[in-house]
């Protein structure tokens, strides 16, 4: 049969905010359909920008026996409506196309999304690859008999059991870049040296349980498994090979969670000469200097580490298990190794006030990363677990330089227009700096770097402004 998967649109109109990476999830799956014979093809809508009118007619061209929708997926998130939306104009345009969902382990939002929509047949609750590959394999009938769906019994939405998972990373095909062109993703600027970038998942899950992080709320899978060195090297190797690939960004939750596996794959790396600049997200606790010292020997440029926040009553609360002295303590140890880093602070955690955020702010200043990024927090279940300390906003924060979500906005201040604005703050106050500019500006003014340069300012002066 011939599948369809679509990433939705960003809203129900036109935005003009494109995501910076590619959707590797649905790749995955994409690469599984096709080497058990399927037929497959990937509708990118967010990156398209189309409205869901365009997206229909997409759909009706490509017109596939089965549609799955997958509203979450690497760091893009869909508003529930959109894809309610999209569905009722699929089904409404097609009524004989099977329609699915998937992209969440919430089988609370899945199951309201099959009710407000009746043109969903099923939908797959947590990992989607082997669900999937049985459903085109039973050609879209008989859903009852696969485990891990929501699927209609009468009436009824019923569960069919726990989903199987890939347990084995090594058995997946690569993801099927085919499918898309990966060079048209807006990487952001300070987070890639050399092009092309080929991102790789070399992890799954994470057994940290920060309820800030959107791995622990909508896409969290908390079974972690972890691929093998030589069939990270193989695909390497591939990157480098098909796309001609300079640098490889490790987009895994959380990388070197396995000091020895950290050491291995630097071993193979040297020892096969590869020529790849790279960087990874890390924990502040997994930044130990013997670690980053051979990161950064075998070609490691940039860490991003998650400080969120200067204020421990924040950081207990939401589980983060670090302090900000032990996020000092990573931050030096990297930059002693010669590896820039990335600092990400979330403004408005739960019993933050405006005072907080303020502390924040100013540990982002003393810290002295080489490049902070600021979010505020949204949170994507459909029960706040925080309503003691604060409230989710009504609608959706759609922005070019955060994730998209219901923002919480904790009791210590008026409305989200207020956190917007010191997230603003907090961007003009860091890169604005005179010390820092000065501190930055061999590496602007370099002719390797030159259009790199160029995008990060055209990027911080759009953030530093922008309204809303």
């Amino acid at each position: 049969m011939r599948v369809l998967l679509i990433e939705p649109p960003l809203s129900v109109t036109k935005q003009g905010i494109f995501p910076r990476h590619p959707p590797q999830y649905a790749l995955y799956s994409a690469a599984v359909l096709r080497e058990a014979g399927t037929e497959v093809s990937i509708l990118d809508a967010f990156l398209e920008d189309l409205d869901i009118n365009e997206t229909v007619e997409r759909v009706l061209e490509v017109n596939p026996d089965l549609t799955l929708l997958l509203p979450f997926d690497y760091t893009r998130e869909t508003e529930p409506r959109v894809t309610i939306e999209l569905v009722r104009r699929i089904h409404g345009a097609a009524p004989h196309m099977i329609l699915g969902l998937g992209g969440s382990v919430d089988a609370g939002f899945l199951r309201q999304c099959m009710d407000d929509a009746g043109g969903l047949s099923f939908a797959i609750c947590g990992e989607y690859e082997l669900a999937m590959a049985r459903i085109a394999a039973h050609g879209g009938t008989d859903l009852s008999a696969i485990p891990g769906l929501l699927v209609r019994d009468g009436g009824r939405v019923v569960e069919t059991g726990a989903g199987d998972v890939v347990e084995d990373l090594d058995k997946l095909p690569f993801p099927a870049w085919d499918l898309i062109d990966f060079k048209r993703y807006t990487f952001v600027p300070h987070r890639y040296r050399r092009t092309p970038m080929y991102p790789l998942l070399a992890s799954r899950g994470c057994p940290f349980a920060c309820l800030c992080c959107k791995e622990a709320t909508y896409s969290k899978i908390i079974h972690y498994r972890l691929r093998s060195v030589p069939d990270v090297l193989r695909e390497i190797r591939f990157a480098i090979e098909r796309y001609g690939a300079r640098e490889i960004q490790f987009s895994d939750a959380t990388f070197g969670i396995r000091k020895e596996w950290v050491f291995e794959l630097c071993d193979g790396l040297e020892r096969e000469k590869l020529d790849v600049t790279w960087s990874a997200l890390m924990r502040a606790n997994l930044m130990t200097p013997d670690v980053l010292e051979r990161m950064a020997a075998t070609g490691c440029w940039n860490v991003l580490v998650g400080v969120e926040s200067a204020n421990q009553h924040a950081l207990d609360r939401v589980g983060k298990g670090i302090t900000p002295d032990l996020a000092l303590k990573a931050v030096r140890a990297a930059r002693d190794a010669g590896i820039e880093v990335t600092a990400s602070f979330i403004l408005g955690l739960p019993g933050e006030d405006r005072a907080d955020v303020l502390r924040t702010i100013d540990l982002a200043i003393d810290l002295a990363p080489d490049y902070a990024q600021f979010f505020l927090w949204k949170y994507y279940g459909l029960e706040n677990p925080f309503a003691d300390c604060g409230r989710l906003d009504d609608t959706w924060d759609l922005s070019q330089i955060d994730f998209r979500g219901p923002v919480f906005i904790p009791n210590g201040f008026r409305d989200k227009a207020e956190l917007k604005e010191l997230q603003r703050f907090a961007y003009r106050r860091f890169y604005l700096r005179p010390a820092y500019v000065w501190r930055r500006l061999p590496d602007l003014l370099s002719f390797e770097q030159m259009r790199r340069s160029i995008r990060g300012v055209a990027t911080l002066l759009k953030t530093c402004i922008q309204h809303g």
